[in-house]
C-alpha cells in the first residue's frame, strides 16, 4: 500500500508527486523492477483517486462489489433456472398421470411410489409377485417423480413370475438426476433428485425399476394406481401372507408346548434346590440369581468340578473351569439358562430360575498341568514321535498314527479340523504335527476328572512334560 485509506485529495496528490519523483524508472536505472513498482503505485493512485471522487467503476472496492453482484446475479439465475426446471418436470409428471403405460416413452417424467426396503432383493429375486408381496408387508412411500430411461415391453405372465432384472439388456444404468440444489437453514447442501428408472410394461401391468448395471435392480417403484391395477394379485398375496402368519403362529405354539412339556419335569425336579425368580427384582438382581442357579446346576451335573461364573457390566456371563467336562458338555448343560441371542421370549425354565447371556467364546476350559502330562503320555502311546520333542516343537507322524490320534478322541479323520491340529502333509505321505496343538486338540475332545495337585505333583508333571 502506497496510499493510506484516510488520505484526503490534497494529501493524496502531494504523496503521489513525491512517489513519482522517487520511483520513476528514469531515476532508478539500476533497479530492474522499477517499472513494475511504478505501475503498481500508479494503479493504486488511480483507484484511490476514483474512490475519493465517488467513481466506484475504477476503484478496487468497486471491482469487488461488481464481482460480488455478478456472482449473486448468477446464483439467482441458476436458482431461477432450477425452479423453472423443477416446475417443468412436475408439470410433465402431472400430465403423464392421466396417460396409460403404453403411451409413455423414454425421457418422460412420471409419478410413482417406491416400495419400502426393496434392497433386500438379490439379483435372483424381483419379479412382480415379489415386489407386491414386499409392498404389502413393508408398505410403500408417498408419490415421487421418476424419469424413464428405457422401456421394455414384456408379457403379463413373464412380468408376474419372471425376475425383472433379467429382462434388461445389462447395459441400462439407473442412478439419479439432480434437478435442484438448495442450501438449508443450517448450511447443509441439499438436492432435489429424481431416480432414473426402467419401465417394464405389458398389456395390463407396469412397474418401474432402478437398475445399477450388471442387470441388478436395487429399487422398485409402483404406479400410483397400483392398488387398482393389481387388485386381484394383492388380494391373493394378502391371503397367502395371512395363511403363512397363521402357520407360523401354529408352529410357534407347538414349539412352546413342546418346550413346556420338556422343561416342566425339570422345573419340578429342581424346584426346591434352586432360587425362584420373584417379581420386583431388577435386571441385575435377576442375573445374579440366574448365575447362582446356573452354578448349582453345573455342580449337580458335574460333581467335583469347580465352576467360576462372572457377569460383566454389559450383562454378559462367562463360565470358567479346570479339566472336567468338555466345552460342548457344559454348553449343553447351560442351555436351559442361556439366552445368547437376547431376542427370544424366555422359556418356562427361564421364567422360573432366570436367564443369562453366554457367548460360545465365554466358555473357558483350563488345562491342569497333570492333565497335560497325562495327554502327552497318551500321545506317546500312539507313536514315539510325540516323546521326541518339547511342547512347542513339531514332529512327523505316519498316516496310520494320524488316524489313531483321531480315533483316540472319537473323531473321524474326515471330520477333523486341519487348522486345529496345524498339520502339514509331506510328499512321502507323513504329516508334520505341532505337539502343543495336538495336546489341546485331545483335551478339547476328551473329558477329564478333576485332579488335585500339590507342589510335588506339579513339579513332577512339569518335568514329565
Amino acid at each position: 500500500m502506497y496510499f493510506d485509506d484516510c488520505m484526503t485529495n490534497e494529501q493524496l496528490e502531494k504523496e503521489h508527486r513525491r512517489l513519482v519523483i522517487k520511483m520513476h524508472p528514469d531515476r532508478n536505472p539500476n533497479d530492474p523492477e522499477a517499472t513494475a513498482k511504478f505501475q503498481e503505485m500508479q494503479a493504486q493512485y488511480e483507484e484511490r483517486k476514483a474512490e475519493l471522487n465517488g467513481d466506484y467503476r475504477k476503484s478496487a472496492k468497486g471491482r469487488e462489489r461488481r464481482e460480488r453482484e455478478r456472482r449473486e446475479r448468477e446464483e439467482r439465475e441458476r436458482k431461477e433456472r432450477e425452479r423453472n426446471r423443477l416446475a417443468e418436470v412436475l408439470e410433465q409428471a402431472r400430465k403423464n398421470k392421466t396417460k396409460k403405460a403404453g403411451e409413455l416413452k423414454a425421457g418422460d417424467y412420471v409419478y410413482a411410489r417406491a416400495v419400502e426396503w426393496i434392497r433386500a432383493f438379490s439379483p435372483e429375486e424381483g419379479c412382480l409377485n415379489d415386489v407386491l408381496r414386499m409392498a404389502i408387508k413393508r408398505g410403500v412411500k408417498d408419490e415421487t417423480v421418476v424419469k424413464i430411461e428405457a422401456v421394455f415391453d414384456i408379457g403379463d405372465a413373464m412380468m408376474m413370475d419372471t425376475y425383472l432384472s433379467y429382462a434388461t439388456d445389462g447395459d441400462i444404468y439407473g442412478g439419479w438426476e439432480t434437478i435442484q440444489q438448495a442450501d438449508s437453514a443450517n448450511g447443509i447442501r441439499k438436492a432435489k433428485r429424481v431416480a432414473k428408472v426402467v419401465l417394464f410394461r405389458s398389456k395390463r401391468y407396469c412397474i418401474y425399476g432402478n437398475p445399477q448395471g450388471d442387470q441388478i435392480i436395487t429399487d422398485f417403484y409402483l404406479p400410483c394406481d397400483y392398488e387398482t391395477m393389481f387388485s386381484d394379485h394383492l388380494h391373493r398375496i394378502q391371503a397367502g401372507i395371512e395363511r403363512e402368519q397363521r402357520e407360523a403362529e401354529r408352529i410357534e405354539a407347538e414349539r412352546k408346548a413342546k418346550i413346556e412339556a420338556e422343561q416342566r419335569p425339570l422345573i419340578d425336579e429342581w424346584q426346591g434346590k434352586l432360587i425362584t425368580i420373584s417379581r420386583g427384582l431388577t435386571d441385575a438382581e435377576q442375573q445374579t440369581v440366574a448365575a447362582s442357579n446356573l452354578k448349582a446346576v453345573l455342580r449337580g451335573r458335574f460333581p467335583g468340578v469347580t465352576f467360576a461364573i462372572k457377569t460383566n457390566r454389559h450383562g454378559e456371563t462367562s463360565v470358567t473351569w479346570e479339566d472336567g467336562p468338555t466345552v460342548a458338555e457344559v454348553v449343553d448343560a447351560a442351555g436351559l439358562f442361556n439366552d445368547w441371542l437376547q431376542m427370544t421370549e424366555p422359556t418356562p425354565w427361564q421364567d422360573c430360575f432366570g436367564k443369562v447371556t453366554i457367548n460360545f467364546g465365554d466358555f473357558n476350559r483350563k488345562m491342569n498341568v497333570l492333565t497335560k502330562a497325562r495327554i502327552l503320555q497318551q500321545l506317546g502311546g500312539v507313536t514315539d514321535a510325540f516323546c521326541q520333542g518339547g511342547i512347542d516343537d513339531e514332529v512327523t507322524v505316519s498316516d496310520d498314527d494320524w488316524t489313531m490320534l483321531h480315533l483316540m478322541v472319537g473323531v473321524s479323520v474326515g471330520d477333523e479340523d486341519a487348522t486345529l491340529c496345524r498339520s502339514t502333509m509331506q510328499p512321502d505321505g507323513t504329516r508334520r504335527v505341532h505337539i502343543g496343538t495336538a495336546v489341546r486338540y485331545v483335551f478339547e475332545h476328551t473329558s477329564y476328572a478333576k485332579t488335585k495337585t500339590t507342589k510335588k505333583t506339579k513339579r513332577t508333571a512339569r518335568q514329565a512334560a
